[in-house]
């Protein structure tokens, strides 16, 4: 997934962006391993502090 690929080469630990988007780590584990999805106001941040440009690369719409 793009979150790890992002968190890595920008050399930012999990910790560090649950920190600075002010979510817990566990949270952050579960965007990362696809068990969950942040919402809105989680998924703006995500997209600006690992700046990534497309939603799709972060989520993925399931009926």
């Amino acid at each position: 997934m793009l979150l790890k690929i992002n968190l890595k080469h920008l050399k930012y630990t999990q910790k560090d962006v649950a920190y600075a988007i002010v979510a817990t780590v566990r949270t952050y584990q579960k965007w990362e391993n696809g068990e969950t999805t942040p919402d809105g106001h989680y998924l703006l941040r995500l997209l600006n502090w690992l700046d990534i440009r497309e939603i799709q690369d972060v989520v993925r719409y399931t009926e």
